[in-house]
């Protein structure tokens, strides 16, 4: 499974969202609160919130090396252009 394979069902309920972000993950946590067990499904109560950090972790150092590389990529574009 590629997590490209949902882009576009998230980027339509990101599109619904109004409030940017903040609103997109209250959709988000508001669904797995009705719609699974995410919350209580463990006898660690820590656990949703362990998954969540995991996740978090994990994009947000990719998403940085992303950033990095349009950074250097938008930056020798520049220079080739003066």
């Amino acid at each position: 499974m590629t997590t490209e394979q949902f882009d576009g069902v998230l980027l339509g309920i990101a599109q619904g969202c109004r409030g940017g972000v903040p609103e997109m993950l209250d959709v988000v946590f508001g669904f797995l609160a009705r719609k699974t067990d995410f919350y209580v499904g463990s006898d660690d109560p820590n656990a949703a919130k362990a998954m969540v950090d995991a996740a978090f972790d994990k994009h947000k150092e990719s998403a940085q090396v992303e950033a990095k590389k349009k950074k250097v990529l938008s930056n020798s574009v520049f220079e080739t252009c003066f």
